[in-house]
């Protein structure tokens, strides 16, 4: 998973330090920009997010989203001298918000569903 991280948050710095005509050219500016925002840093809080145990990791790595969105942001703003763009960090926010819900909500699942299966039949059924 470390690996996939890495590989991930290469491709998030690389696609937000692409030059206007490649990232026009891959379609992530136009009808699907604020969508495309969204997605990535929805993706980004899964994978930071996913495997960590307990809520207090899981809401550090949650931070760690956040840090990844304004330095992407700042970092555009740094080589290409442009405006800092704080609908993209609202986008990106709403995407790691999310992510990280998603995150929390399914393990809270796989923990539920993993103490049901260790529970002995006779307990489950009258549990219901």
């Amino acid at each position: 998973m470390p690996y996939l991280i890495t590989i991930w948050l290469a491709f998030v710095f690389v696609l937000s330090l692409a030059p206007y005509e490649v990232k026009y050219h891959f379609g992530t500016k136009g009808a699907l920009h604020d969508a495309g925002h969204v997605g990535i840093f929805f993706i980004t809080a899964i994978l930071l997010c996913w495997n960590a145990e307990g809520v207090g990791r899981k809401l550090f790595r949650c931070f760690l989203a956040f840090c990844v969105v304004f330095a992407s942001e700042g970092l555009e703003k740094l080589v290409y001298h442009d405006r800092f763009e704080w609908n993209d960090v609202a986008m990106d926010t709403g995407g790691v918000l999310v992510g990280f819900a998603f995150a929390m909500l399914a393990g809270m699942m796989l923990t539920n569903l993993k103490r049901r299966s260790r529970m002995p039949q006779s307990s489950r059924s009258s549990s219901i």
